[in-house]
């Protein structure tokens, strides 16, 4: 298996949030939960 980087993007439609790390930590879980998924593993059967 070839391990390949998970990009995540997010859009904001309302700039400057007031609590951006909240924002920041978000994308981070998020990714990781994602990656944890393994979204583009090949599952047999």
């Amino acid at each position: 298996m070839v391990e390949e980087d998970i990009s995540t993007v997010i859009r904001v439609f309302e700039p400057g949030r007031k609590d951006e790390s909240a924002l920041k930590n978000l994308i981070v879980e998020y990714t990781a939960a994602l990656r944890k998924s393994s979204p583009c593993e090949v599952k047999s059967g």
